[in-house]
């Protein structure tokens, strides 16, 4: 670290200068792993297309890397995928297809966010080597560490998935291409409404939880039990979340108290069934302080749930007010811990009581509910299918892959 502030260089000069006078010295054979090829071609190929990123992990990142490689797949054969060596405590799951250590590719795309884009880089950068290199990149603030500079500079295409991360990226990248997400539900779920009317909020405990913002969730929740007298049985709230620890999330269990219309739901469930739980919700809460995409609000979407969602960030591509209810709020600062490399940023402070009569709103007139959400089904099938993905994908990269040169 010295070395590098005495010299004054950028974080790319440095890591370049470092790797060509003692990389090899440090780690003897990596010559050979750049062309290595084992002898019954399970590890390492050649191929005109690699898709690198964590494909077998039960992962929002995964997910994105398993659903690239199945489109770019049915538009050309020649493709594999490339498991990428770095630590991740995630549950693994099984791709349903094969995974290589590395691939000697013309074309490589990397789904990472930007700070694993960089310690790919430092770790590993053969994968930024004599190739063309597409980024898709998630990601939630509103812009970027000046220090990302470097490892942008290594990537020729930026794809973003959403309009707010497309002019994020495009402060720190000359080439940033919209690519949205699509909605990935193969199978008809046909199961009808709980009997008892249900809100569900959903996160994977692992994010940033205060990104994710479940006691706003709580508190508007439990200021609508108040306010509202019911007649019939009163709603619940389900909090679907993953990788939970009462001990590590005390504050969550201490705000739920003894809310007996509060139910806390931690075990881990199949994607089937997620989406029937979804499905079967009578509303779906979102009160995040910031979304790259929304995977979780699109795909409730697709299943015919209404939504409650903050009025900020990437959801805005397919949330509106004919679609789904927007909560109110505010930008406010980050506190110092609660997202990592967001000094300087902000991000949205939904406002409870207004998240508190919206719920009302849609428990009170479900029918106009339903409504938008017959109107968000259509903007998600026609702007978010596999179909208009590889239309997108085929206008970006503008290359025939259907042939091997």
């Amino acid at each position: 670290l010295n070395a590098f502030n005495q010299q004054k260089k950028s974080l790319e000069e440095f890591l370049i200068n470092w790797w060509n006078k003692f990389g090899y010295k440090e780690y003897p054979g990596f010559k050979e792993y750049i062309f290595l090829k084992s002898k019954d071609n399970k590890s390492f190929a050649n191929e005109k297309i690699a898709i690198t990123g964590f494909h077998n992990y039960q992962l929002g990142i995964s997910e994105d890397a398993r659903n690239l490689y199945k489109s770019i797949k049915e538009i050309t054969p020649f493709i594999k995928a490339s498991n990428i060596p770095l630590n991740c405590s995630n549950n693994e799951i099984e791709a349903n297809y094969e995974l290589y250590d590395f691939i000697n590719s013309k074309y490589n795309f990397i789904v990472l966010p930007p700070l694993e884009q960089l310690n790919l880089f430092m770790k590993n950068p053969i994968y930024f080597h004599k190739n063309k290199v597409y980024a898709l990149m998630p990601w939630e603030l509103e812009s970027l560490p000046e220090n990302f500079k470097c490892i942008f500079k290594k990537i020729d295409v930026v794809l973003a998935p959403s309009k707010f991360l497309k002019q994020v990226f495009s402060k720190i990248h000359k080439d940033v291409k919209l690519l949205p997400h699509f909605v990935d539900i193969e199978y008809e779920i046909n199961e009808e409404k709980f009997d008892q009317f249900t809100f569900i909020y959903s996160a994977d405990m692992n994010s940033y939880i205060a990104r994710k913002n479940p006691l706003c969730a709580i508190r508007a929740f439990k200021k609508f039990l108040k306010k509202y007298l019911f007649k019939n049985k009163k709603p619940r709230l389900i909090l679907r979340l993953t990788h939970f620890s009462n001990t590590k999330y005390s504050e969550i269990v201490q705000e739920i108290g003894n809310c007996e219309q509060i139910f806390l739901y931690t075990e881990k469930l199949a994607k089937k069934e997620y989406h029937t739980l979804l499905s079967m919700s009578h509303c779906y809460v979102s009160p995040h302080r910031s979304e790259g995409f929304g995977r979780n609000i699109a795909e409730s979407m697709f299943l015919g749930t209404p939504t409650i969602v903050s009025n900020y960030s990437g959801n805005l591509d397919f949330c509106n007010n004919d679609t789904s209810y927007l909560i109110d709020g505010k930008l406010i600062k980050i506190n110092k811990g609660e997202y990592p490399l967001s000094d300087n940023c902000s991000w949205f402070d939904p406002d409870i009581n207004h998240l508190k009569l919206l719920m009302m709103d849609v428990y009170v007139n479900y029918e106009a509910a339903i409504s938008k959400s017959k109107n968000a089904k259509e903007i998600i099938m026609a702007n978010h299918s596999i179909d208009i993905y590889k239309k997108n994908l085929g206008k970006i990269i503008g290359q025939d892959f259907s042939k091997k040169s």
